[in-house]
């Protein structure tokens, strides 16, 4: 048997430290440390891993030489779009399972 990694190298704070733009490092830490003190109750645990998570696909984003723009165009309403139900198959489907399960 293999060893398996135990936490997602995307979820590395460090790692996602050193590739956020300088200007959202320190809303990164202060999300992180807040996670971390959060985390310290059973029913909060979560937190780091959420927070993480988060902060991984948005280095991802930011990375993104087209994000910016893309960004502007959304927030001047010019970005073209289109329907969720239409861009994710079976949508409405996905929502009422999730309900379902939220409501167990």
């Amino acid at each position: 048997m293999s060893a398996q990694p135990v936490h997602e190298a995307s979820h590395n704070p460090k790692a996602i430290l050193e590739s956020l733009p300088e200007p959202y490092r320190q809303e990164f830490l202060t999300q992180y440390w807040q996670a971390l003190e959060d985390a310290r109750t059973p029913d909060n645990y979560h937190r780091v891993h959420d927070v993480l998570h988060m902060w991984s696909l948005t280095s991802l984003a930011l990375s993104d030489p087209g994000y910016e723009g893309a960004l502007q165009e959304v927030l001047d309403g010019t970005a073209a779009t289109i329907p969720i139900e239409q861009a994710v198959p079976g949508f409405d489907q996905l929502v009422t399972q999730a309900r379902a399960r939220r409501e167990r």
